[in-house]
């Protein structure tokens, strides 16, 4: 029986040494050869690999890889961009309420402005009134008699006769408080001096 496995041990010997071994050595040895002219055989065998029916469905095309690689890159990327964008909508549209909380303040303040404008007018108006009346109150004490004046300006209210007062020629006014009672000459000169 020994010898029977040994006969079956040197025909695979046999075998690999006669057949295999010479089979692949020229094999590398032709690739090689065709590598050094310039010949890609590795390009022209996936051609032909890729013709056979039952094997071209087990290897992939490496274009078609690497096609589903750049798609699967582009994908991602058009995910993130459309993420960029719909927070950038966000963004601006946050922006645009912003912008128009701000133009319906600045119409608000406008018009507070305006009615403030108006009221200011108004208040300037009524100052030019007043001074105007008082320069004609004025001028008709500084016309009175001294005596005549003392005797109407204690029964004026405080405001009015300090603006009177206040308006009189040094000298006039002089005449005006001799002419009044003590008491009275100091409680204007108090409030003039106010």
């Amino acid at each position: 029986m020994e010898t029977i496995e040994e006969k079956e041990y040197n025909k695979i010997q046999w075998f690999l040494f006669v057949v295999i071994i010479p089979i692949l050595f020229t094999v590398v040895l032709s690739l090689v050869l065709m590598q050094v002219a310039g010949i890609n055989v590795f390009s022209h065998a996936k051609a032909i690999v890729q013709k056979i029916p039952g094997v071209s469905m087990m290897i992939k095309d490496e274009n078609a890889i690497a096609q589903e690689k750049l798609e699967e890159k582009l994908s991602n990327e058009i995910a993130n961009l459309q993420t960029d964008i719909n927070h950038k909508d966000d963004t601006i549209e946050k922006l645009e309420a912003s912008i128009q909380s701000k133009e319906s303040e600045l119409t608000t303040l406008k018009q507070e402005l305006s009615q403030l404008n108006f009221q200011l007018a108004e208040m300037k108006e009524d100052k030019i009134i007043e001074e105007n009346a008082v320069k004609d109150m004025t001028e008709l004490y500084e016309l009175m008699t001294p005596k005549k004046a003392a005797q109407i300006i204690p029964n004026l209210d405080d405001e009015d006769a300090k603006k009177i007062l206040t308006s009189l020629k040094t000298d006039k006014l002089a005449a005006i408080m001799e002419k009044m009672s003590p008491e009275d000459a100091a409680k204007y000169t108090k409030i003039i001096g106010e």
